[in-house]
């Protein structure tokens, strides 16, 4: 029987006895078996499952290990259910290109989960999305972040998930390699922090300090205290510049475990033999290259080599062989004798069971292309970022359309069809206004934007590519350049080896902000900037046509939604800046106009604020974002996406409207919204710096890729307030 008559299954009574060694025949035979988390873990008749059962033995190590192998049965489990439930529902959402293209979390944020140690929010992520431990997306697997930035406590985590430990980056690299940089680091850096200590020391006793009677005699009290003060000042400016040092990759992050992430890694079966495809060179010898000579030359100290191959050795000799037991009783003791052997055991384990754990797993059946997606990404996407070889768009402008007809267009309603304002869950402040425009109008103007487009992509701002995007593209055109021997001229191995060390020392730079979540790359969308006047109507001479007036166009549809903008720009309601009165000032006359093709997609950004002087000396801003939504159902994507970001106060890039990754800062980011509006429909949105307490936050958001369909057309504008 599965289940005896008390609710326990086999796995119950193994744990209840503590049977280390049955538990872990279970666990690797769990899929021959047959074994099932709502069959073998569920409560017994008392209660408990097999991993309380192990607690109440007082054995936290097999705890552990069955609480591990309960959650993997319980997500897979999920997931087949999940997968049983969809296949029977008739529905567009079976599509796998909807059901699969939306995630919770952005990749960033997966790998930035990682590479920060946080295990609950990795378990969210892979638990909501479908990430897996051996993703690769540019920079490598999430076992790389882990070594690249010392965390040796998510290093399990992932072998559990199914992380391969010997899995290589673009460029060769395994996770040992990436670690060997940190030890590196750690060598270097050991006299910093040896002063850092010393610093926080005599910062202390500067503090505690009180002058003599002596010292007072010879010195006046203010000269003491002068002196006292710039002293302290002084230590205190060297401990913050030291601190800084250790929250940067390139400098000391991460080397504060980086023997435990080494050795971690060794541990549980890392290859210290294994060779890098670039330099040719282990972990060992790659610790040895000189990080600030992009690993182009060995370290010139003979005494840091010494130390850094001292350590190394060090670490392999203690991998090798259990410690020696002790004579004594301590229970630590022998706890730890135990806990070690349990490590060598499951490393054997993970050497001879990762790939099948991987390649049983439902998301690795999905994502089996993804062996050689970076490759193919690169061949295809590349071309379009080659300045004078840049991709036609492929639409048809067809018939032009006169701006006149455009200016019209956005002054067209119908007044019989009411306005209706529905708030955005999960975002404060933000709201949709339906039926503003006509879909004739909508249309019209959907057209007039596809026409003043550009028709190549370098005919607008430039688009930057990617780091990730330009590190793959040098490395496979070269790569696929040159023989086995690995020949290339001095400028190309430059380019190669700065490529290298960003994934060694700091790989979440290399991510691109605007690739899907299984590193599909996406065009970034830049807009076109309109600003439409009305044309004089009195008279009729065709020069004096493009005589404009003072009138702002958007007139009309400011007296159309005004009375659904809030009158002050606070939180309450009843706070913060008033409302422009003047309709002819109330929208910003500069559009903003979107064309968002498949496989396009805005950056995670924040809308720059407006700010305007009037001849009567006042000043008015933009307090919210206003979009127009001129095809809303044409297309399969394309949403608006906003973020609840885990950290407000991180780095910004230097424009101040894009999130920072790298240099130390990690985006830890999450979609709470999703807003897709219909033809002729309106969001509003706040936005800006906070000018009162009260005023909104500044709202991250980007603009979802276009999966299938019409391309998505947006014009965009800013209501104003008085400052």
């Amino acid at each position: 029987r599965l289940v005896n008559a008390n609710g326990h299954s086999a796995l119950h009574k193994a744990a209840q006895r503590g049977n280390e060694r049955v538990i872990n025949w279970m666990i690797e035979n769990s899929r021959r078996l047959g074994f099932s988390y709502s069959l073998h873990c569920k409560k017994d008749l008392e209660g408990f499952r097999p991993s309380d059962l192990a607690k109440m033995e007082d054995n936290d190590v097999l705890c552990t290990k069955i609480e591990r192998f309960q959650r993997r049965l319980q997500f897979e489990e999920e997931v087949e259910e999940k997968e049983n439930v969809e296949h029977n529902q008739i529905n567009v959402d079976d599509d796998p290109i909807q059901r699969f293209h939306r995630v919770r979390y952005p990749p960033a944020t997966f790998y930035a989960a990682i590479s920060t140690g946080s295990l609950d929010l990795f378990r969210e992520i892979i638990g909501v999305d479908p990430y897996y431990a051996s993703q690769d997306n540019g920079a490598g697997t999430p076992l790389h972040f882990a070594a690249s930035y010392g965390e040796p406590e998510m290093i399990p985590e992932l072998l559990e998930y199914g992380g391969l430990i010997n899995s290589k980056d673009i460029f060769g690299m395994t996770p040992l390699h990436r670690a060997a940089t940190l030890i590196q680091k750690s060598v270097v850096g050991a006299a910093i922090q040896r002063e850092r200590d010393g610093l926080v020391k005599r910062i202390a006793e500067i503090r505690e300090f009180r002058p003599s009677a002596d010292d007072e005699r010879s010195q006046s009290k203010s000269e003491l205290r002068r002196q006292h003060k710039a002293t302290l000042k002084r230590e205190l400016q060297r401990l913050k510049e030291i601190e800084a040092m250790f929250e940067k990759p390139s400098q000391l992050l991460g080397t504060k475990r980086a023997l435990q992430t080494y050795r971690a890694l060794l541990t549980l079966g890392a290859d210290p033999n294994a060779r890098d495809n670039i330099l040719k060179l282990t972990p060992r010898e790659l610790a040895r290259r000189d990080l600030n000579a992009n690993f182009a030359s060995e370290i010139i100290d003979v005494d840091t080599k010494r130390r850094i191959e001292t350590v190394i050795d060090e670490m392999e000799r203690e991998t090798k062989e259990a410690p020696t037991r002790s004579t004594g009783s301590s229970n630590a003791k022998k706890g730890s004798v135990k806990n070690w052997i349990a490590l060598r055991e499951r490393a054997k384990r993970v050497a001879a069971h990762n790939s099948d754990y991987i390649h049983d797993s439902f998301w690795h059946l999905h994502y089996v292309r993804r062996d050689c997606a970076i490759e193919k990404k690169c061949s295809k996407d590349c071309k379009a970022f080659l300045v004078g070889k840049q991709s036609t768009a492929r639409y048809d402008v067809g018939e032009l359309i006169e701006e006149t007809e455009a200016v019209s267009a956005l002054q067209s309603f119908d007044d019989a069809k009411a306005v209706q304002k529905e708030p955005i869950d999960g975002i404060p402040g933000a709201f949709c206004l339906r039926n503003v425009f006509t879909k004739s109008a909508s249309q019209l103007l959907a057209k007039y934007v596809n026409q003043i487009q550009p028709n190549k992509y370098n005919q607008t701002n430039a688009r930057r590519e990617s780091m990730a995007e330009k590190i793959m593209r040098n490395n496979l055109e070269i790569l696929n350049g040159v023989d086995d021997d690995f020949r290339v001229d001095e400028e190309s191995m430059k380019s190669i080896l700065k490529g290298f060390k960003v994934l060694a020392v700091d790989p979440i730079l290399a991510l691109s902000s605007t690739d899907t979540f299984n590193g599909e790359s996406r065009l970034p969308v830049e807009p076109v900037s309109w600003s439409p006047m009305k044309v004089s109507d009195d008279d009729d001479n065709d020069d004096d046509k493009d005589r404009r007036n003072d009138t702002n166009v958007l007139e009309k549809m400011a007296k159309r939604i005004r009375q659904y903008l809030p009158p002050r720009s606070g939180m309450d309601g009843e706070s913060g800046r008033y409302l422009v009165e003047d309709d002819n000032l109330l929208l910003d006359e500069r559009l903003r106009c979107y064309r968002y093709s498949e496989e396009t997609c805005s950056i995670p950004h924040y809308d720059k604020s407006t700010t305007k002087k009037l001849e009567n000396r006042k000043e008015m801003s933009s307090a919210y974002s206003l979009i127009i939504y001129l095809n809303g159902t044409a297309h399969l994507g394309g949403e608006t996406g906003f973020f609840l970001d885990a950290q407000p106060k991180s780095r910004k890039s230097n424009s101040g409207l894009t999130k920072s990754a790298g240099g130390g800062n990690f985006p830890l980011l999450e979609y709470v919204a999703s807003v897709k509006g219909e033809t002729g429909d309106i969001l509003l949105f706040p936005h800006g710096n906070k000018e009162t307490e009260l005023d909104y936050e500044h709202l991250l958001h980007d603009g979802r890729d276009v999966v299938l369909g019409e391309p998505k057309f947006l014009i965009r504008t800013d209501v104003m307030y008085y400052r």
